[in-house]
């Protein structure tokens, strides 16, 4: 059962991260999202996934022994956590528009009787 959400910034790209408590443990445990079946990508193009993901064909793997994203020399392990990014041109995505740098301001609003959902004809 999640019981707390935890947002998670990898490269740019953001993601909610489930918490639950672990009794046994005294520890809140993440629960990461399905990054194979929902792909999320950075802005940059770079694909988000785990470190414990099956290695793809394109990997380059280096001399531990294990197939796995997180002994490929393509991918870049975020600090604190699971996730990172996969460098491989077959993983990404074309980047996709610079993201706003700060808030829109608020179209004003109507005056009350002058148009709207309360106006009479």
């Amino acid at each position: 059962m999640l019981t707390r959400y935890r947002r998670q910034n990898v490269e740019g790209a953001r993601l909610l991260v489930g918490e639950r408590w672990d009794a046994r443990s005294q520890l809140w445990l993440p629960c990461y999202p399905d990054l194979i079946a929902h792909p999320r990508h950075t802005p940059a193009g770079r694909r988000v996934l785990l470190c414990l993901e099956d290695a793809c064909a394109h990997a380059a793997l280096d001399d531990s022994g294990y197939r796995d994203c997180g002994s490929c020399r393509h991918y870049r392990l975020q600090p604190r956590g699971l996730l990172g990014t996969c460098g491989h041109p077959s993983q990404g995505v074309s980047p996709g528009p610079a993201a706003p740098q700060r808030r829109l301001p608020r179209a004003p609003a109507a005056a009350p009787g002058k148009g709207g959902m309360g106006a009479s004809r």
